[in-house]
């Protein structure tokens, strides 16, 4: 796709990229990872979501989720009643993230459901210190 070849050309010339570089170069990517990278990158996850226990967790935190299929996985091992913050820098991925959710019948983002996905930056994540157990 030229139009990441020339996103890709850009971000080579940057010494260090910046949080906005950063969120462009996922939006960009954004369907191209989910297409071809998520299935492969989510081997990994899985094992650390097996790692984690969740059967026992009360409130988890999938941060970098990109398209959502880590945290779908997370959604549906952890209790109905458990807390899921799922979230991405960039706004294609978390839109991408609600839309499998939608999909797959789950709400999310409004009273009464224990599903919150949003924009996040993995550095200053909106969440209380260890208000999460995983």
């Amino acid at each position: 796709n030229s139009r990441i070849a020339q996103f890709l050309r850009k971000m080579a010339e940057a010494k260090v990229p910046t949080n906005d570089q950063i969120t462009q170069c996922w939006d960009v990517l954004a369907g191209f990872y989910q297409e071809k990278m998520e299935k492969c990158s989510n081997l990994t996850e899985v094992n650390l979501q097996f790692m984690s226990e969740l059967h026992s967790a009360k409130s988890v935190i999938v941060p970098g989720a990109g398209p959502g299929l880590g945290a779908l996985q997370v959604r549906n091992q952890i209790a109905e009643v458990a807390k899921l913050y799922s979230g991405d820098i960039s706004e294609e991925m978390v839109r991408m993230n609600k839309d499998l959710f939608s999909k797959n019948g789950l709400t999310f983002n409004c009273e009464g459901a224990n599903t919150t996905i949003q924009v996040m930056d993995n550095q200053q994540l909106p969440l209380e210190s260890e208000s999460c157990d995983r």
